[in-house]
């Protein structure tokens, strides 16, 4: 795969999940979903000074759940299948960057920014504010392209991320 086809793939990403907002939106206007119990656990694992390894593993299988319950609420199979495709690409999936937060501090603000993300994604579902909810996850998606672009900084340490050998860097 190439550094652009990476790329492509969180752009494409974040696209579908924006989908995937604004259906849910459109449907649960109003009632509470499953992303709220998810947030505020997010929120006790972010809750710490420093990240250690296991914070990050929680973060990551929380991030994971809330991404998956996401979808889930467009209630569109069509929609979930498309994103298991891209999901399946290197650093396609929304965890792909987390275990790089373990060593550096900007990648771990931008966990911090995430997790605003979900809270307003959260509440713009809730609030049946279908365009806000799609816009949300359309930038939130990009929060994986400016890691993408930490990442590369070091080749050496990217390459021995899951998925960095895969990756064209020329």
């Amino acid at each position: 795969f190439s550094l652009q086809d990476v790329q492509q793939a969180i752009e494409l990403r974040g696209s579908l999940e924006g989908v995937a907002c604004r259906f849910a939106a459109e449907q649960h206007a109003g009632r509470a979903t499953p992303l709220t119990a998810i947030v505020e656990a997010l929120d006790d694992v972010l809750r710490v000074q420093t990240p250690a390894p296991d914070t990050l593993h929680r973060y990551a299988e929380l991030n994971e759940q809330f991404h998956r319950a996401l979808v889930d609420l467009a209630h569109n199979p069509l929609l979930n299948k498309l994103l298991d495709q891209v999901r399946s690409l290197p650093f396609g999936s929304p965890g792909a960057f987390v275990q790089a937060h373990a060593t550096s501090l900007e990648s771990f603000r931008i966990l911090l920014v995430a997790q605003e993300h979900h809270r307003t994604i959260t509440q713009a579902i809730a609030e049946g504010d279908s365009a806000r909810a799609e816009s949300l996850a359309r930038e939130h998606a990009r929060l994986a392209l400016r890691n993408l672009d930490t990442a590369v900084r070091d080749v050496e340490r990217f390459r021995q991320m899951p998925g960095g050998k895969l990756v064209k860097m020329g």
